[in-house]
């Protein structure tokens, strides 16, 4: 049976190559990944494609491609050392290049990230066993109110079986 574990972070490369398995099959549940940066609402969180720029020529990535690289090593040492039932769910949720300016808007993002997990819990049949968010500096923007919100979601999650793991003095 496969496991899955959300990645809650900066987005991914889904083409790093510690996401295949044995038989060069991606690990990532590319269907479900989505970007909820600074969304104000689980609705507002984006799914598909997105066009660059790269060096004059247009090309197309996941609206959850991560631009800083966090989420991609952090996920990559998720895909490295565990077996290949093992699935990654990518939800994006910060750039990992936060400067202070938009906390409210990241915080929102990440509740709203939460809520969508939350939701895949309720409507698929994904065996989401774990989130991972590991930048614990994001979790020192959230006001009081949006630290009840972030502590209900949480315990939410816990209460469907999903063990919420974060970072502490990364």
């Amino acid at each position: 049976e496969d496991v899955v574990v959300v990645v809650l972070d900066s987005g991914i490369d889904e083409n790093h190559p510690w996401f295949l398995d044995e038989n060069d099959n991606s690990r990532v549940l590319k269907e479900y990944g989505i970007n909820c940066l600074k969304a104000d609402s689980m609705e507002m969180c984006q799914k598909g494609e997105e066009n660059y720029d790269d060096d004059g020529e247009i090309k197309t990535r996941p609206k959850y491609y991560d631009t800083s690289g966090h989420g991609t090593h952090v996920a990559g040492i998720i895909g490295y050392i565990t077996p290949d039932n093992v699935k990654i769910l990518p939800v994006k949720a910060f750039t990992g290049k936060e400067d202070g300016s938009e906390n409210e808007a990241i915080s929102r993002g990440i509740l709203s990230a939460m809520d969508y997990i939350l939701h895949l819990l309720e409507t698929t049949d994904l065996n989401i066993k774990v989130v991972n968010f590991s930048d614990e500096s994001l979790t020192f923007i959230f006001n009081f109110k949006e630290k009840e919100d972030y502590s209900k979601r949480v315990n939410a999650l816990y209460e469907k079986g999903v063990m919420f793991v974060t970072v502490a003095g990364n």
